[in-house]
């Protein structure tokens, strides 16, 4: 009897380990599923920040093209300065003359 025991224990023992093993294999499984999940982000991640420094490097450049055609495209203050005062001095002939003509007109009548 002692032997048909130690028989049904070492079967027992078997499934048991056996549903263990099973058990580990399918957590081993999902673990590597995991780990590949992992692996597709960060490369993931690794793609979108060379994008990132990309564009980074494409906006500095066009930033620096918009500072330079600003300065190639206007006029600066001290620039613009003689003109105003040509232009304000035109104008302020055109309204004495205007004003004298007015003037003149009323004084006329």
């Amino acid at each position: 009897m002692s032997e048909d025991n130690e028989q049904k224990l070492q079967a027992e023992w078997r499934s048991l380990i056996v549903g263990q093993l099973n058990s580990l294999s399918s957590d081993i499984k999902a673990i590597q599923a995991a780990l590949q999940m992992a692996l597709a982000s960060v490369q993931e991640v690794h793609s979108l920040k060379a994008k990132l420094e990309e564009l980074t490097v494409e906006v500095s450049k066009q930033r620096v093209d918009i500072t330079q055609d600003s300065k190639d495209s206007y006029v600066t203050k001290g620039e613009f300065e003689p003109i105003k005062n040509l232009i304000y001095g035109a104008v302020g002939i055109i309204l004495v003359a205007v004003v004298g003509a007015i003037v003149t007109l009323i004084i006329k009548k």
